[in-house]
């Protein structure tokens, strides 16, 4: 029988598809400028306790990139 902390434990998944690592990078720079975001991220750790206070919370934030093995045309994407 799982334990109490198995099931309560929960992830989250997401795929954002980019034109190129460069073209997120400039993005992500954007994003990372934008004062009104930046305050409004800063407001939401407040309201959660603070950032350290996530690390109770969240048990691993990971970030990777992958790059397709087939060229698009091939997809049903294109």
């Amino acid at each position: 029988m799982a334990s109490k902390k198995d099931r309560d434990t929960f992830e989250i998944f997401a795929i954002w598809e980019y034109d190129s690592l460069t073209i997120y990078k400039t993005i992500e720079n954007k994003v990372k400028s934008d004062k009104e975001h930046v305050e409004r991220v800063q407001n939401w750790y407040k309201r959660m306790g603070g950032r350290e206070n996530l690390k109770k919370v969240f048990f691993s934030i990971d970030q990777d990139f992958m790059e397709s093995t087939v060229l698009r045309e091939k997809t049903i994407l294109h």
